[in-house]
């Protein structure tokens, strides 16, 4: 009689990657962030569709703890010790970020990223991340700087006036900006471009390369317990 011998095979980038997705089309994002991290420390190598999976996840929440936790995996995948050519950031990574960021009011990030898209990855960003990005800042009440950004724009040859969206918008942040007049500087309120941190602070905050936050990253023994369930 022959004998059968068990053996323990672990997943492989496939199984984790339908496994990751699962979790997110199940609407549990943390789920999807602890798979990525025991996903590494069996030593492989997610890709970029593996990386915006669990993002999307994290942006689907949309709570801004979530959002970080969506920053927090870009900044993994920027890291060099995890960059690979297959799983670099691409289009979809920024805009999956950007409209994160602008649904949560996080409109100064949300600039940053689009700065890092035109820069760093050589994508340019479509008018829609524009859109909600100035749209955010409208919502935050810093019409100077949604002004800013469109005026930005038709530096980077955009020409918002053909976007209804952004035209209106143009015209409602003009409005407003004449009517608080010089009171938005300087004087301590919330509007003020002074007020917030700029677009490129925030990018060097949020978007940087490297490993500060790598280590809160893996699991706990916490974490352990969990993807065992």
């Amino acid at each position: 009689k022959g004998t059968v011998t068990t053996r323990t095979m672990k997943p492989n980038e496939i199984i984790y990657g339908a496994a990751i997705s699962c979790c997110r089309k199940g609407g549990e994002p943390e789920r999807a962030l602890l798979l990525l991290r025991k996903m590494i420390q069996d030593g492989r190598q997610p890709n970029a569709a593996t990386f915006n999976t669990v993002m999307m996840a994290q942006a689907e929440e949309g709570t801004a703890k979530s959002v970080q936790r969506a920053v927090l995996v870009y900044r993994m995948m920027k890291s060099p010790k995890y960059n690979t050519p297959t799983g670099q950031p691409n289009r979809q990574t920024y805009t999956i970020l950007i409209r994160a960021l602008n649904a949560n009011r996080m409109p100064e990030i949300a600039e940053s990223f689009l700065r890092v898209m035109q820069q760093d990855s050589s994508f340019q960003p479509d008018v829609d991340l524009y859109t909600t990005t100035v749209t955010s800042y409208e919502r935050c009440g810093q019409p100077l700087k949604a002004l800013r950004l469109m005026e930005s724009m038709t530096r980077d040859g955009y020409d918002f006036y053909e976007v209804k969206v952004l035209n209106a918008a143009f015209k409602k942040a003009l409005e407003l900006a004449n009517a608080v007049g010089s009171g938005l500087i300087g004087n301590g309120n919330s509007t003020s471009t002074d007020a917030m941190p700029s677009a490129s602070t925030e990018g060097k905050r949020f978007s940087s390369d490297g490993d500060k936050d790598m280590k809160d990253f893996f699991v706990s023994d916490s974490d352990r317990e969990f993807i065992k369930k």
